[in-house]
């Protein structure tokens, strides 16, 4: 036998191999995070004005206390022009009964000037009947009482 040669050159590559099968679909992934909220959008159109809405009713219930309170208000306006009446007359009665005040405090400041004045008379009398001299009349057939103290003098308060 001989010797082994050297090596021969490498060959050319193989074919591409037949697909293989899919494998198992595999699990969920998990949740990412919470995206960034969103700009704001722009403002809308304005809207259409509506139809005009029929007219209001109001209940009988709120009719009936309207007329209620009417005829109490206008019982309260009579009470009322009767007090100012009686008002008006009791300030009438206080002006004469001020008028009948202020006539009595001239009449007793009148008085108290008379009454100092009688005073004095009545004291200035009591001196006089002191001194008088029945005439030589024997006592007894004259009785003339004893002269009171003399009065004394007379304040105004």
């Amino acid at each position: 036998m001989g010797s082994d040669g050297s090596p021969g050159s490498d060959g050319l590559p193989g074919s591409p191999g037949a697909t293989g099968l899919q494998g198992p679909e595999g699990p969920p992934g998990l949740l990412g995070p919470e995206g960034a909220a969103g700009l704001i959008g722009p403002e809308g159109l304005r809207g259409l004005i509506g139809p005009e809405g029929p007219a209001g009713q109001i209940p009988q219930s709120v009719l009936d206390t309207i007329q209620s309170q009417t005829e109490q208000i206008k019982e309260l306006e009579k009470t009322v022009t009767t007090l100012t009446q009686e008002v008006v007359s009791a300030e009438g009665v206080v002006g004469t009964v001020q008028s009948s005040v202020t006539g009595l405090q001239g009449t007793v400041a009148g008085a108290c000037t008379q009454l100092t004045g009688v005073t004095t008379r009545t004291n200035e009398l009591g001196t006089v009947i002191a001194g008088i001299n029945p005439l030589g009349i024997v006592k007894g057939l004259l009785e003339i009482p004893i002269v009171p103290t003399a009065l004394e003098s007379f304040t105004c308060k």
